[in-house]
């Protein structure tokens, strides 16, 4: 994943890969959509992974590689926002 002003990452060349999991609490910014469309999102979102990554045990790793300046922008969001809590 990049930024709309970075070209996407070039065919067989190595990317870096950095962690951008959330572990934290956020506010409400938008109404809730209704159960039903819930539902629905959700059936078409299992149906595009992979099997194994569907499994409840022990389910496979999902990554998403970001590009270094995207990452950065990540970083600075995260530290930036612990700051307003």
């Amino acid at each position: 994943m990049t930024l709309e002003d970075e070209p996407p990452p070039e065919l067989g060349k190595e990317v870096k890969v950095y962690e951008t999991g959330q572990k934290h609490r956020k506010r409400l910014l938008q109404p809730l959509p209704t159960i039903t469309d819930i539902r629905c999102y959700a059936q078409r979102s299992l149906s595009s992974l992979h099997p194994q990554q569907r499994q409840l045990d022990e389910p496979r790793p999902y990554r998403v590689a970001v590009s270094e300046k995207l990452h950065g922008l990540l970083s600075a969001l995260r530290r930036s926002s612990r700051h307003l809590q």
